[in-house]
């Protein structure tokens, strides 16, 4: 991701965002937040993209944690999946990495307890490097790994695309690269106040929250990075705050301040900051349980992707087949039961036959139904792994084709008080 740039009469491609400011911040943030306090989004992406590995029948013995932070993948990896061995997080920010390194090491070895099966804990290993060169900064040979995995840090990498051809490369054939990162409807609503807030009070608009990609591109990502067999989902999480201002709070001690190459480089104007939060709660402030809150939306965008590999189901050549389409419609329709269709099964035979039905009308017939589930369970696939390789999502489905979505679901504890997810009415 680049924009153009014009000086000296030469066009020149500026990042989109500035490495070097998100390093500082990522530091910054570590130094303020030593015990993770505000770590509750990353440990509940975390927790969903591990959630795909249980169903996957590999064994990745060697992982690599792409812009790790502070290791909040790991724990979870490790509890959703108990082949891993040896793990490397790498990330840009050394102060970030080496946060609780103490603290991590237990979480990983109670979540190989848990797990149980007799497992240990894997060998964890730490590099500090840029995230956008990692294939050279931790020495990584090309095929050497079972899996690349990376959580909420690929938003803040300009070459996107050569980011995945890194990844590509570091695995082995068939190799799995999973990887969560926010999409463009992340933080929409802080966008649109600010952006109100500035029009009335500055006359004009700067860039205060950084782009983000869109879920339509991410499968352009995967498939220019070389991958195969792509999985691509996304997850709508909303997190309540007492206001905006307490948001943008969080959102600098996460480590996750706007570090776009063309924002403004001066503060937020103590009018425009009051009249962007006014913005905020009049347009999607609510009252839940006699408190007032205000949403604030994170688009997750996970992606599976497989190295390619000649044991992989592929399509066969163009021109290549022998019966044509018509005829093997015909042969499959009569294998999946065209009794139930055309015969004298259909409940819709004696009237005129609908142009869509469903398999609660068939129920009226229970013959139909108990034949069209058979034939369903027949057809569903056997092996989680064949489903992730035919290109489907892993998790429960929800509305956005995802995990569910919703107010983020994460007990009192674990997030600071005051921002403890009421229930929605």
């Amino acid at each position: 991701m680049a924009t153009l740039a014009r000086g000296g009469g030469a066009a020149t491609m500026r990042p989109t965002f500035d490495r070097a400011l998100k390093t500082l911040q990522r530091s910054r943030a570590a130094a303020l937040d030593p015990s993770g306090r505000y770590d509750y989004l990353r440990e509940e992406v975390a927790e969903r993209l591990a959630d795909r590995l249980p169903d996957m029948k590999r064994s990745f013995r060697r992982v690599l944690d792409v812009g790790a932070h502070a290791g909040q993948l790991a724990p979870a990896l490790v509890a959703s999946h108990g082949s891993i061995e040896e793990l490397t997080l790498c990330d840009s920010s050394a102060a970030a990495l080496h946060r609780d390194t103490e603290a991590l090491a237990r979480r990983l070895e109670r979540a190989a307890a848990e797990r149980g099966g007799g497992g240990e804990a894997p060998r964890v290993s730490r590099v500090v490097c840029d995230e956008e060169d990692f294939l050279r900064g931790t020495g990584v040979e090309e095929g050497n790994l079972d899996a690349v995995v990376s959580s909420l840090s690929m938003h803040w990498v300009n070459d996107l695309p050569g980011l995945m051809v890194q990844i590509r490369k570091a695995l082995r054939p068939d190799g799995l690269f999973l990887g969560a990162m926010l999409g463009g409807d992340t933080l929409h609503e802080l966008r649109v106040s600010l952006q109100l807030a500035e029009q009335d009070c500055d006359g004009g608009v700067s860039q205060r929250v950084s782009p983000f990609v869109g879920v339509e591109d991410a499968g352009s990502l995967l498939s220019r990075g070389g991958f195969r067999l792509l999985t691509v989902d996304t997850d709508h999480i909303t997190i309540p705050y007492p206001s905006a201002k307490e948001l943008m709070q969080d959102l600098g001690r996460m480590g996750e301040g706007n570090a776009a190459t063309l924002r403004s480089l001066g503060p937020l104007p103590r009018r425009t900051l009051q009249k962007a939060c006014q913005n905020y709660d009049e347009l999607f402030g609510d009252e839940v349980d006699g408190k007032r809150i205000v949403p604030a939306t994170f688009q997750v965008i996970y992606m599976i992707g497989w190295a390619p590999d000649d044991s992989q189901v592929a399509p066969l050549a163009r021109g290549s087949a022998k019966v044509g389409l018509q005829d093997a419609l015909k042969e499959e329709r009569q294998s999946l039961g065209a009794e139930i269709l055309d015969g004298a099964a259909n409940p819709f035979a004696d009237k005129a036959r609908p142009e869509v039905f469903s398999l609660s009308d068939l129920a009226a017939d229970s013959g139909s139904a108990v034949q069209v589930t058979e034939l369903i369970d027949e057809a569903r696939p056997q092996d989680a792994h064949e489903e992730a390789h035919q290109g489907k999502p892993y998790g429960a489905g929800g509305a956005d084709g995802g995990g569910g979505g919703g107010w983020m679901p994460r007990p009192a504890e674990s997030m600071p008080e005051r921002f403890a997810p009421p229930k929605p009415k």
